[in-house]
């Protein structure tokens, strides 16, 4: 997703109703009303969120690219892609989020970056 109304970057691990509808809160500050969160039952999900933070224009996105787990941790790719300097792109402010679930855990989970540039 492109827009929301959490304008910082950051990545998020989410365990519990209370954590999820503060960040359901954040994302959704904006929108009125705020719509209502999706049920999840945290006591066989866990929620990873990545936050690419405010940008200037379109064009940007952010995706949960590949989770592996190891035998002490979670390993999340977070991909991070910008457009180049000679993209067309829209002349909006955009917060570019990704969330995804996956079973119930109590592991480390680590996050790591790749970024790529668009050339157009």
């Amino acid at each position: 997703r492109v827009l929301g109304g959490y304008e910082e970057k950051g990545n998020f691990v989410i365990n519990s109703s209370s954590q999820w509808s503060e960040l359901w809160t954040m994302i959704h500050r904006r929108d009125i009303p705020i719509p209502q969160a999706p049920e999840i039952e945290f006591h066989k999900t866990t929620i990873i969120a990545a936050f690419m933070g405010a940008q200037t224009t379109g064009g940007y996105t952010v995706e949960i690219h590949k989770i592996d787990e190891n035998q002490n941790n979670f390993e999340v790719i977070v991909k991070e892609t910008s457009p180049g300097p000679n993209c067309a792109v829209a002349e909006a402010l955009t917060q570019p989020y990704h969330i995804v679930k996956i079973p119930k855990t109590n592991k480390e989970i680590i996050f790591k970056v790749e970024k790529e540039v668009i050339n157009c």
